[in-house]
């Protein structure tokens, strides 16, 4: 198997910007990643230049993009997942996440609370109009056109694609979420993985999805967070698995 990470940007979202003209400058992460790294990948590397010989996988912001590359591009992926992903925009707390990462204030969704890139106006760049990725997210106004790029609202693509989810349930109460932001965040994304899954329930497409609650027993460094330990031991549990899948396809 080769393993390729390519840097997604701190608020890329893996997408081609709906608007170019922001201080962020020029933003197509979506055509960088499809029309020029998997080609590169392709020349040079001993791969198995098919669907079946190609899958793709990312956490939190990454999760999105997984899904959404998979997505638009059933016939490069045959096999995706997301780990604690932010996957639905129909929920209030991604759409705010979104918002955060764009205008530097407020809730975010990048990395953990000790990776030093989360609190809201540090790391991100320069702070840019909230509707520059996907389009308009004003709760007042008309979010069709960013909602449209969610992955829930996109299932059906996904007909041909292998879908696998983890997350976990934060930990504690309410007001112990809303004082942990990586418990916090992991609880917004298990509300954004069931909606997900009961979308492809609803299609009949098979999917899997996991979700290890408060970390107990999945791995020793877990606590049902939005942290690497929790996502090290999703790779633990998934790798293996994928790895049988893409031999068929030698």
């Amino acid at each position: 198997m080769i393993t390729v990470l390519p840097d997604g940007g701190a608020r890329g979202w893996y997408t081609d910007w709906v608007r170019q003209d922001t201080a962020a400058g020029a933003q197509k992460w979506e055509t960088f990643h499809i029309n020029q790294v998997i080609p590169f990948i392709d020349d040079n590397l001993r791969t198995i230049n098919t669907k079946n010989g190609r899958a793709i996988g990312g956490l939190s912001m990454g999760g999105f993009g997984a899904l959404s590359y998979a997505e638009n591009h059933p016939d490069l992926f045959s096999q995706t997942v997301s780990l604690s992903g932010a996957i639905d925009f129909n929920l209030y707390w991604v759409r705010t996440a979104i918002r955060g990462m764009l205008s530097n204030s407020g809730f975010t969704m990048s990395g953990t609370s000790g990776s030093g890139d989360t609190a809201a106006g540090s790391g991100f760049g320069p702070a840019v109009p909230t509707d520059s990725v996907f389009g308009p997210l004003d709760e007042s106004g008309d979010m069709s056109q960013a909602l449209s790029h969610g992955p829930v609202a996109k299932a059906a693509r996904l007909k041909d694609v292998g879908v696998t989810m983890y997350t976990g349930a934060g930990a504690g109460n309410l007001i112990n979420l809303m004082l942990d932001q990586d418990a916090f965040k992991e609880a917004v994304t298990l509300g954004a993985q069931n909606n997900m899954k009961a979308a492809l329930d609803k299609l009949q497409y098979p999917s899997g999805a996991v979700n290890y609650g408060n970390g107990s027993g999945w791995g020793p460094n877990c606590q049902g967070k939005h942290t690497h330990g929790c996502w090290a031991q999703d790779l633990v549990d998934y790798i293996s698995r994928l790895e049988q899948t893409l031999t068929h396809a030698a």
